[in-house]
């Protein structure tokens, strides 16, 4: 697949999650940094990526009205070749996903949770154009620390080599034909998988890693807005 050339690509944007850890009254894809909310940094790169022709956020429903209005706002200044739609999210991120697949009219489709702002067009293109029939794709990092595994007690039992081990991030791309296989395959299984990358390996096919970045945290606590604006400043972006 030729990355950058017209093509056949869907964006699921995952914006269902509620935030519970995030522990402020405000939703965390709501919340500002430098001054504009966390979902606006995502939207604003999803919809700008040339080589793809549409992009379905999975919002929230009680979120819903507000997210149009970032997209509004983002949409007068970030120019978008791709149609845009925004629906209700399910009661789970794996439901979320099923929803938007539905109404997925592409080839390959890109899945990236909308709490990670700062996965740049590289990251995007780097996973789609490892996409083949087949074969999945996941973007990966190494881990910074050490990792240690607990037995059934909760005490220490024995540390895992980290050149053993890999951190995945989204987004997380496929033929979207395949995935809507595997997860009828899965049924109702598919519940217990916490990414697609999962999903798809256990349905069957083959995963394949590529770099990602170690820009590209998950918003969860609120410290991590703050790690974001750094990254941002380092960026130099907006």
């Amino acid at each position: 697949m030729a990355a950058g050339a017209k093509s056949d690509v869907c964006v699921i944007l995952l914006a269902g999650g509620v935030g519970k850890r995030f522990g402020l009254a405000v939703p965390k894809l709501l919340t500002l940094i430098k001054g504009r909310p966390v979902i606006a940094y995502t939207l604003q790169t999803a919809i700008s990526l040339p080589f793809v022709a549409q992009v379905i956020v999975a919002c929230n429903a009680l979120l819903r009205s507000e997210v149009e209005k970032v997209l509004e706002t983002v949409m007068k200044s970030a120019k978008s070749p791709a149609s845009i739609e925004i629906i209700d999210g399910g009661n789970s991120r794996s439901s979320s996903v099923g929803l938007a697949l539905k109404q997925v009219k592409c080839q390959t489709v890109l899945i990236h949770d909308a709490d990670r702002p700062i996965a740049g067009e590289s990251l995007y293109k780097r996973v789609y154009a490892a996409v083949n029939p087949g074969v999945g794709v996941v973007p990966v990092i190494s881990p910074a620390d050490s990792i240690l595994r607990e037995d059934a007690r909760g005490n220490p039992a024995n540390y895992i080599p980290r050149a053993d081990l890999m951190l995945v991030q989204t987004p997380q791309g496929f033929i979207t034909s395949e995935y809507r296989m595997v997860r009828e395959i899965l049924g109702a299984q598919v519940e217990k998988y916490t990414d697609d990358g999962s999903a798809f390996l256990a349905g069957g096919y083959q995963l394949r890693a590529v770099p990602g970045e170690r820009g590209n945290i998950k918003i969860t606590f609120p410290v991590d807005l703050a790690i974001a604006e750094a990254y941002i400043n380092e960026s130099g972006d907006a």
